[in-house]
């Protein structure tokens, strides 16, 4: 069984319907000139987090291939330079910008329970009784990292995957918008999320085929 196919198996057969309906009334990236795909590591710890955390694979492979509809990448690590007697030398890299990524939504909130889901992987409030909240961190920050390959159509329409033209390793949520919802507008919902990452890696000879 596929990732795609062990998400999906995973969900309710409400959030099933969910799946089935974006794809057959909207075919969304299907019909793109990208393929994207969001995927976490898997937590071999013991069986039971290995098998929990591939059906969750399954789920990252079905909300970012069906669901995205546009990725805006950052531009590559700035190197900074200190001058010496007219010489350059290369000192320091500057983290990497953000990473901005719009969700498709229908409304049943397929890609709002995910990201926040994902939010609740990070932290978490605490409520107490006497009305003060905690925000509890998890102390396991490496665990709410993804991965993520970016594959672009080749000229004669194919995907090339043999190797993805562009990956996002330790791909974090930083935060997301809510969809406007009003009463003259009626197209799909989009959600505007925004995400760190420990490193991009290009492989140019995809990028310009």
């Amino acid at each position: 069984m596929g990732l795609l196919d062990a998400g999906l198996s995973a969900l309710t057969t409400k959030n099933q319907n969910i799946f089935v309906d974006l794809i057959k009334e909207s075919k969304l990236q299907l019909t793109n000139y990208f393929d994207f795909f969001i995927y976490r590591r898997l937590d071999t710890t013991n069986a039971l987090s290995a098998i929990k955390s591939g059906l969750s694979m399954g789920i990252d492979a079905a909300i970012a291939k069906l669901y995205s509809r546009s990725i805006q990448l950052p531009s590559s690590r700035a190197i900074s330079y200190n001058h010496i007697d007219c010489i350059s030398f290369a000192e320091n890299l500057d983290d990497l910008g953000e990473i901005n990524i719009d969700f498709f939504d229908i409304e049943a909130g397929a890609v709002l329970r995910y990201l926040s889901d994902w939010r609740d992987e990070i932290f978490t409030i605490q409520e107490f009784e006497t009305g003060i909240n905690q925000v509890v961190w998890n102390s396991n920050q490496e665990q709410s990292k993804r991965d993520a390959d970016l594959y672009l159509k080749a000229k004669d329409g194919s995907f090339l995957q043999t190797y993805p033209a562009i990956k996002i390793k330790g791909l974090k949520l930083s935060e997301f918008s809510l969809p406007e919802i009003n009463h003259t507008d009626s197209d799909i919902l989009t959600i505007s999320a925004t995400f760190v990452a420990d490193d991009i890696i290009y492989n140019t000879s995809l990028i310009n085929i």
